[in-house]
């Protein structure tokens, strides 16, 4: 929508009669002579096109430019639960954020709940979570 907008308007509002056809890639000025909008016009549509030309060779359609990095927790453990004999909670999302620990006191294991999906068919419910206590514990 907004190329053809462009491509309606520019040439009759703008005198913009840049054809990427036509091979050149260079505004000409004459001495003596006043500048004029057609010129300044036609500089920024060759100098969007060479950077829509950079940018299509650089960068994949629909790829993260900004923030433009990538970054991986490694520390995001899951645990399958048996809701056969324990039942999962309807609304699992409450799990989310809160801290278990595994029942002893002092505490030897102690996780945050990261994210909780219900069980599916072929799949049981899972908590993804990290760690943040793990003394005395065995795998």
């Amino acid at each position: 929508m907004t190329i053809d907008f462009t491509q309606k308007v520019f040439p009759d509002t703008y005198k913009d009669d840049f054809k990427d056809s036509d091979n050149f890639h260079r505004i000409l000025f004459n001495s003596g002579r006043a500048l004029q909008a057609r010129e300044l016009t036609q500089m920024q549509t060759i100098i969007q096109k060479e950077i829509e030309r950079f940018g299509s060779n650089i960068f994949k359609e629909g790829s993260a430019v900004i923030p433009g990095n990538v970054t991986i927790n490694a520390a995001y453990e899951f645990i399958k639960l048996n809701t056969d004999t324990n039942a999962f909670p309807t609304a699992f999302k409450l799990l989310e954020g809160n801290e278990f620990s595994d029942g002893n006191v002092p505490a030897k294991i102690k996780a945050v709940v990261l994210e909780a999906i219900p069980a599916t068919d072929t799949d049981p419910a899972t908590l993804y979570v990290r760690y943040t206590k793990t003394s005395g514990a065995t795998s």
